[in-house]
């Protein structure tokens, strides 16, 4: 894999855009006195980037490759996150964003308790307070409409179309996302999410034995990281009117030409 990527740039122009957002728009925020439920869920999706971004300041050398692009994969998801969110008019994604965990943690709780019960003998921990949650009275048939109000999908339906639980928070896979989303994030999906899924799922398209294929995903995972660090600030400083923030993040992503997107 040719190596198209000037490491020692990315990783300047990272800490710069890092610097910018730990310096002026983390504070902006914090002095917000009152947000929106919807500005709040960008928040919190803000923070789980800056979160990522962290771990991948440490995770440096080609050796972490593999990780890195998992982070980037993670990052760009994140950043659809932000878009969904963002250009959600009717209310409805933020609804799904907000009953998600809820309807999660039942689906799984369930799971791991029907599990115990097909094979006796193997608990080895108390499921009593799960089973309290499951077992609510209620909750079950609660969890059930959330799912057929907000994703059309119905857990008690053992067969046919709209059966089982939503896949992810707005149950739509990442290049619909995208594409509902922006051209541009589009075409980034395009161009690099099958490469940084190699790296995530198991088999033999994410073997990577020289050193030269290591550099090189390090270098576009590091590129796709900035990126959708960059996307989801943008769409966080545009939602809560931050015009002097927005002003400066423009400024910066003026010199922003990674050679893995297209545009001019």
């Amino acid at each position: 894999m040719e190596m198209p990527f000037d490491l020692p740039q990315l990783r300047k122009q990272r800490s710069q855009l890092l610097a910018l957002a730990r310096g002026t728009l983390f504070p902006a925020l914090a002095a917000m006195d009152t947000i929106s439920e919807r500005q709040r869920a960008l928040i919190e999706t803000r923070h789980r980037v800056d979160l990522w971004m962290k771990s991948l300041e440490l995770l440096d050398d080609p050796i972490h490759h593999q990780a890195v692009a998992a982070g980037a994969r993670a990052l760009f998801e994140l950043a659809l996150d932000c878009q969904t969110l963002a250009t959600d008019q009717s209310g409805l994604e933020l609804q799904k964003y907000e009953a998600f965990p809820e309807v999660e943690h039942f689906r799984a709780s369930e799971k791991l308790i029907s599990f115990y019960d097909r094979t006796p003998g193997r608990i080895l921990h108390d499921l009593a307070e799960r089973k309290r949650y499951v077992d609510e009275p209620g909750r079950r048939d609660k969890i059930h409409e959330t799912c057929r109000r907000l994703w059309g999908r119905d857990p008690a339906k053992e067969r046919g179309a709209g059966r089982g639980w939503p896949q992810q928070w707005s149950d739509k896979g990442s290049e619909q996302r995208a594409r509902e989303c922006d051209p541009d994030l589009e075409e980034l999906h395009a161009l690099t999410y099958p490469t940084l899924s190699w790296f995530i799922h198991p088999g033999a398209a994410g073997l990577s034995t020289g050193p030269e294929n290591r550099e090189a995903i390090l270098g576009l995972s590091t590129a796709i990281a900035v990126q959708s660090l960059l996307t989801a600030m943008a769409t966080v400083v545009k939602e809560m009117k931050l015009s002097d923030v927005e002003r400066e993040l423009a400024s910066w992503a003026k010199s922003w030409k990674p050679d893995l997107l297209s545009t001019p």
